[in-house]
């Protein structure tokens, strides 16, 4: 299947560039073969969402995921029907030149197909180029994520988590 192995090329790289630059989220090489699974149910309609592959002279330079969960449960929120844009990816060649927002649009366009009402994404605030496609379509911070890894003893040793646990009250 010629767009499972365009998929896995070019997820694989998003995911090793996103490890590049620190990221320890979902986007790693040990989920791979999970946006793998995702990828498979969306292409055969059981899950609903789709995948869009940008091409530039019959080459693959990128790719955006989106849609439902794996859960029989969907996610209604008060904007409707929430669905998830997994990622957009575009070589580094081609970024620049408006590909991740007609991937972006493309994948939002099919969500609104459907029956999707909202979409979300998650955008490290160190992407530049993730960041001016979800700007672009208008999209609106509404929560910051804060992580903080539970090995070791980083999660309560600075002085202001250090101050809090020893007030009284």
């Amino acid at each position: 299947m010629q767009d499972r192995t365009r998929f896995l090329q070019l997820w694989g790289a998003h995911i090793l560039e996103q490890e590049k630059d620190g990221s320890k989220l979902l986007a790693t090489t040990a989920n791979l073969y999970k946006f793998l699974d995702y990828f498979e149910s969306y292409i055969q309609g059981s899950l609903f969402g789709a995948v869009a592959i940008a091409e530039v002279e019959g080459k693959a330079v990128g790719v955006c995921m989106g849609g439902e969960f794996a859960s029989p449960d969907t996610w209604d929120t008060t904007l409707g029907k929430l669905a998830n844009v997994w990622g957009v990816y575009i070589e580094p060649s081609h970024r620049g030149k408006g590909l991740g927002v007609k991937l972006f649009a493309f994948i939002s366009e099919r969500g609104r197909e459907l029956g999707f009402d909202a979409v979300e994404t998650y955008v490290r605030v160190d992407n530049e180029h993730g960041q001016r496609v979800a700007k672009a379509f208008g999209t609106q911070v509404y929560i910051q994520q804060h992580i903080a890894p539970l090995y070791g003893n980083e999660i309560m040793s600075n002085d202001l988590a250090q101050a809090a646990l020893s007030r009284e009250g």
